[in-house]
């Protein structure tokens, strides 16, 4: 019978083509962990976590392929390639197919992910045989037309409701031979193979590899290799479990890898020809689940290396391929300054105890991605953040939430500082003794404070100015009065921000927001402190739980919860006893109104070069509005959107090139919003492209820019006439009203938004006053 209960939805597949948004994104993943991989003529494919890379054997370039370039981002398990339609073929732990045409067009086959009734959706693998592929995982087997990119027929290999996971397949004179975990099964294909009942089982177990050479098969259980004619007695029998069998196609020998080596054999005597012992690498320790022989190489998967090869000569030097990037995907933040990048793979469980995560950092710098290993910056754990000290860009101090602050001068571990080496200006836990540190920031003085989680005695911020030398970089330290159901400490900190008057906001766990002066005081007692949390005269917070803060050029606070967003704009009494309560955000959104952000959790906020302000939250992707928050710009999620994840904890802004870089626990995205900073004063304006001809790519939009690249001001007056003088057009570039910053961009339309005729048009910017006024000419063709 046919199993239609249960694979109905092949019938019904969602089939579209992926967008390329390699324009405006650039994708920061790490390609270390290879989880599968093969070559086809001298081209070598390989999935690391959630992305693909071509490396070309003959060329030794390498080419990334992400979710900026139309994957899905999500988590790999397969990488098949298809000879007929040159395709490679991509398999997802959801049940995702994607299918990468030669002209890098992705297109995904959702049949096996969106069904609701399947459970285990894993795809092993893909396996083609002339013009039928057939896709297998632990689902059992499904037929697939690569060129309709649609699933045919369905073998589940089970009379039960669930079906038998299946490893591998092979077709051998006109039968196939599926390796499942309950046996090894097989049909002929002249048979109807969705009936179970015409299946043969011809030896029991969970049978993990097939290979068919020379006109035989053969398979794997645990660590010996037989062969379908004989299966019950044993060929090749190895010391450890076999992770995968394949053919040395230039001697056609058998290729067998283990964890720890690869051994190769001739055919028919089946007598060991070579051996690849892994422990024998010079430079490298790793462990491998697949090798391939090509042409005297020995390619081998690794977790941390990418593929790694070497010569069957030689077995002791390998060189890594792989695209450059961080060492993990699982970043906890990103520092950006100037031209280094930093990321940390610390971090902390909701309580904000450390993770244990004896993890180093890695570091970009000079168009290179560096990793410093944990043990060559002391062995420490839970790393949170990493800041270039202003003073000396070679001198890097790295937050640990469990072991202090730690200095690194030229990539080189110099210190740790604790309780102990800085006089107590770093304060120890409450009890313990243990330098908490939970955050990191640089003032408008370029001190960098630290925020002190659970410290002794209230004495949350410390200083380090970089300008000093020794024990004396560490300056200060502040107290803060007990804090109301605090229960003596404060748990952990999130988010840090400074404004313009050099106040410190601090976002702690259960605590509210913490907020200081820093600015160089005598008499510490005197130092300016407060909180914000859900007190009444203390800002009536909605959540104590607060995750991130930034003040904006107009002294409002925005302030991110756990359940949602809330503004205080209550700045000139921030220091009194006496606060406005702060206010959630109202917007209106299709004619009605409602609250921006309502119960979600706001991970980060930032403001980008042209005042826009951007939320990362916790399950809904990353938003970006106008600097009121009234109207949105953007919403980045998993589904529209390079973003692996809806839920993203860290935003960086980099204030030389306007990026945003986006951190998710899947990897990380930087995201070119394409706006200009405002400019001070209106200069000659260019506008591109010029002349804008219809239907031609890159031509839907004209974009005017100051030529000399300050930005347009703030408050600026458009007006685009044509040669008549009639009015076309009009807008004020304001950071209000439109997400651009100090450009204009325009859509070729009129005031009544219909497309504009062909012809020469006008452009004309004044400033408020009327003052300072420009010209620029804009041809258009359709």
């Amino acid at each position: 019978m046919k199993y239609i209960y249960l694979f109905l939805f092949l019938s019904f597949q969602l089939v579209m083509s992926q967008k390329d948004y390699s324009n405006q994104w650039q994708d920061l993943y790490s390609y270390n962990n290879v989880k599968d991989f093969t070559i086809v003529g001298n081209k070598l494919y390989a999935i690391s976590n959630n992305a693909m890379f071509i490396y070309d054997i003959e060329t030794n370039e390498t080419q990334k392929f992400s979710s900026v370039n139309g994957l899905s981002g999500t988590t790999t398990s397969s990488v098949s390639f298809d000879e007929l339609s040159e395709s490679i073929i991509i398999g997802y732990e959801n049940g995702l197919i994607e299918i990468v045409s030669q002209d890098s067009r992705v297109t995904p086959v959702t049949g096996i992910r969106d069904n609701l009734i399947l459970v285990d959706k894993i795809v092993h693998g893909v396996y083609s045989n002339q013009n039928q592929s057939y896709v297998y995982g632990d689902f059992g087997i499904v037929e697939l037309n690569v060129d309709a990119f649609e699933f045919g027929d369905t073998y589940k290999l089970s009379n039960s409701s669930s079906s038998n996971i299946v490893n591998q397949i092979v077709i051998e004179n006109n039968e196939l031979y599926a390796a499942t975990n309950n046996g090894l099964y097989k049909i002929d294909l002249s048979l109807n193979p969705v009936d179970f009942n015409n299946w043969t089982l011809i030896t029991s177990g969970n049978i993990t590899n097939l290979l068919n050479l020379n006109s035989k098969v053969f398979f794997t259980k645990g660590n010996s290799i037989f062969e379908i004619t004989n299966p019950s007695t044993t060929i090749i029998t190895e010391s450890k479990n076999i992770l995968d069998l394949s053919v040395n196609e230039t001697t056609n020998e058998l290729v067998v890898t283990m964890s720890n080596m690869v051994t190769l054999y001739e055919i028919l005597t089946f007598a060991k020809t070579d051996q690849v012992d892994f422990s024998s690498a010079s430079d490298y320790s790793f462990t491998s689940t697949r090798a391939i022989v090509n042409n005297n190489q020995v390619y081998v998967n690794t977790t941390n290396f990418g593929v790694l090869k070497t010569l069957l000569s030689d077995k002791v030097n390998y060189a890594e391929l792989h695209p450059d990037g961080p060492s993990a995907n699982d970043i906890f933040s990103i520092t950006v300054s100037d031209n280094q990048k930093w990321v940390v793979y610390g971090g902390h469980n909701p309580s904000y105890n450390g993770l244990n995560r004896f993890r180093g950092v890695d570091y970009f710098i000079d168009g290179k991605w560096n990793y410093l290993r944990n043990n060559q910056i002391g062995s420490k754990k839970d790393y949170v953040k990493a800041i270039v000290d202003p003073f000396d860009d070679s001198k890097v101090l790295i937050a640990s939430i469990i072991d202090g602050v730690t200095e690194l001068n030229d990539f080189n571990f110099v210190k740790r500082w604790e309780r102990a080496n800085t006089n107590d200006v770093l304060p120890g836990h409450l009890t313990t003794g243990q330098a908490l540190v939970g955050n990191m920031i640089v003032d408008k003085n370029n001190l960098i404070w630290t925020a002190n989680s659970r410290a002794k005695d209230n004495q949350f911020f410390s200083s380090y100015n970089g300008e000093k030398n020794g024990v004396d970089r560490w300056e200060s330290k502040i107290t803060f009065a007990e804090i109301p159901g605090s229960e003596g400490y404060v748990r952990g900190f999130n988010k840090m921000y400074v404004d313009q008057n050099n106040n410190v906001f601090a976002a702690s766990a259960r605590t509210g927001l913490l907020v200081f002066n820093a600015n160089p005081i005598e008499d510490e007692s005197k130092r300016k402190t407060t909180v914000l949390n859900d007190l009444p005269n203390n800002g009536e917070l909605n959540s104590n739980y607060v995750f991130s803060v930034v003040a904006d050029e107009n002294e409002r606070i925005w302030i991110g919860t756990g359940l949602g967003l809330v503004v205080f704009d209550d700045y000139k009494n921030l220091y009194n006893d006496v606060k406005r309560p702060a206010y959630t955000l109202i917007i209106e959104e299709d004619g009605a109104a409602r609250e921006f952000l309502a119960n979600t959790q706001v991970n980060d906020i930032i403001i980008d070069l042209s005042g826009n302000k951007w939320f990362a939250t916790q399950g809904a992707g990353v938003i970006q509005t106008s600097s009121d928050g009234q109207k949105t710009y953007n919403i980045f999620n998993s589904s529209n959107s390079p973003l692996p994840d809806d839920t993203v904890i860290d935003l960086e802004l980099d204030e030389t090139t306007g990026q945003i870089y986006m951190v998710t626990e899947k990897g990380t995205l930087a995201y070119d919003s394409k706006n200009e900073p405002f400019g001070t004063k209106i200069t000659s304006v260019v506008a591109y492209p010029n002349p804008a001809i219809r239907n031609q790519t890159g031509h839907e939009k004209i974009t005017i820019v100051a030529k000399d690249g300050s930005g347009i001001p703030d408050g600026t007056n458009v007006k685009i006439m044509d040669v008549s003088g009639r009015l076309v057009y009009e807008t004020n570039v304001n950071q209000s009203s439109q997400s651009f910053g100090g450009k204009v961009v325009w859509d070729k339309t009129n005031l009544r938004g219909n497309p504009v005729v062909s012809g020469v048009y006008i452009v004309l910017l004044s400033s408020p006053d009327g003052s300072e006024t420009t010209t620029a000419k804009i041809a258009i063709v359709n």
